[in-house]
């Protein structure tokens, strides 16, 4: 046993009557091509005198063809599987950050870390980040665990190639 709604078999009361939802379809093909939906349904409350809501004129426009689907942005950042070895990949990188909590000069920590077990294998201290202090690290970390399969780093100018 239950309850039966009232509304049932009713049209919902914001239903548009097939004419205005046509009218609507004109509008947007004739009058207002290239508006997105949101500023389109701005211009039909305010200058064309329909209420309608976004989300009825997306649907509509999508059910007769006038739009396509919505286009997803793409992921910012994807995962990846960490390395399967230790040494395989280090991950390098400089951190600028008041570590001496103004008790002292700004240092940058150059570090990297390995991507398979988040170890430290080396880091240095420096006043100014640059190729060298760089290099050093590097040099450092090949002496006392070897040379890794590679090196992650990012887009600063002192880990491009020049060409």
């Amino acid at each position: 046993m239950g309850i039966i709604h009232g509304n049932r078999g009713r049209a919902p009361a914001t239903t548009k009557p097939e004419g205005v939802k046509q009218r609507i379809r004109q509008l947007y093909e004739n009058v207002y091509t290239g508006f997105n939906i949101s500023h389109f349904t701005e211009k039909l409350n305010e200058v064309e005198g329909i209420e309608v809501s976004r989300e009825t004129v997306r649907k509509d426009l999508r059910k007769h063809g006038v739009i396509g689907e919505m286009r997803r942005a793409p992921k910012h950042r994807s995962r990846r599987e960490r390395k399967a070895m230790v040494g395989m990949m280090l991950q390098h990188d400089t951190s600028d950050h008041d570590w001496l909590e103004g008790r002292g000069p700004k240092l940058k920590l150059i570090a990297s870390i390995d991507d398979a077990n988040n170890e430290v294998p080396y880091a240095l201290f420096v006043n100014a980040d640059g190729t060298l202090p760089n290099m050093e690290v590097m040099k450092q970390i090949m002496s006392l665990k070897g040379v890794p399969i590679s090196f992650y780093v990012d887009g600063a100018s002192h880990n491009k190639t020049l060409r």
